[in-house]
């Protein structure tokens, strides 16, 4: 049984998927089913056999073995946990945009339920979901675990990608990350330069439900994530429940994330790889 050596985290909605699952394609890089396991938040009650359960189809050809759990980067405890159960392993980080990500939480809000279906949203409607959903803040802000793992890790285990990068400059960026892993840095998964997904607001909340109710009882089925994505049937649900209709942050709404997330950001780009 592997013992993962390097561990994904993110922000929420940052392509994190994507970039897992081209780590998934590569021959030589073993990515757990799922790829979000939460053990070092959620599950650390079950032990740590039960962790490395996840790795136990990694073989000898596997040179980087590993989980991408976005969450762990907002939870100081849950880097600590890594730090103490697997050692000095390499973290890989993905953020964006800070007020980007937090249009595109909303957008998730409003997909599942959470929140109001609302098409134009203004800085007294921002407010209000701010102070009843803090997270949608809290997640944008990346300076305070980027700096924890450089203590717990060191600085040369760590690679920080900007979401945006990914859109002009995946190849580059994807070779630094083989490079990074240790793995074959010539190789080119086929999803390297699709289109990296955009939320949906459903047409049928009651269909979009019955996904989220239906992916929570199989996500932990072997090969269910990967046969999904490769199969294209996400694809075609969202085409069937996509729609037309679009959430937009009134520029009041932004201009209140910029006041409040400008100064974590700025700080945070600085750990960013630069594909250019």
């Amino acid at each position: 049984m592997a013992n993962p050596n390097f561990i994904g985290v993110g922000g929420h909605k940052c392509a994190s998927t994507w970039l897992a699952e081209c780590m998934r394609d590569h021959p030589e890089v073993f990515v757990s089913n799922p790829k979000e396991t939460g053990y070092f938040v959620d599950h650390l009650d079950k032990g740590v056999e039960w962790y490395l359960q996840h790795f136990s189809g990694a073989s000898t050809d596997h040179h980087a073995v590993g989980e991408f759990t976005s969450y762990y980067l907002y939870n100081e405890d849950a880097l600590k946990n890594i730090k103490d159960t697997i050692g000095k392993v390499k973290i890989v980080v993905v953020i964006r945009d800070p007020v980007e990500r937090a249009v595109s939480q909303i957008k998730h809000g409003i997909r599942n339920g959470t929140l109001p279906h609302q098409k134009r949203i203004e800085r007294r409607d921002l407010e209000a979901i701010i102070k009843k959903y803090p997270r949608v803040v809290d997640r944008s802000r990346y300076y305070f675990g980027l700096s924890m793992i450089v203590d717990l890790f060191g600085r040369e285990n760590l690679l920080v990608f900007n979401q945006a990068d990914f859109v002009d400059y995946p190849q580059e960026c994807l070779v630094h990350l083989w490079k990074f892993l240790g793995v074959d840095d010539s190789f080119v998964p086929s999803r390297a330069t699709k289109k990296i997904s955009s939320g949906i607001v459903p047409r049928y909340q009651a269909l979009e439900n019955f996904r989220q109710s239906v992916f929570r009882k199989v996500m932990y089925w072997p090969g269910v994530v990967p046969f999904v994505r490769k199969s294209g049937l996400g694809e075609i649900y969202r085409r069937l429940n996509g729609s037309r209709s679009k959430v937009y942050l009134e520029e009041d709404g932004v201009e209140l994330l910029k006041e409040l997330l400008v100064d974590d950001w700025n700080s945070s780009v600085e750990f960013c790889f630069d594909p250019k």
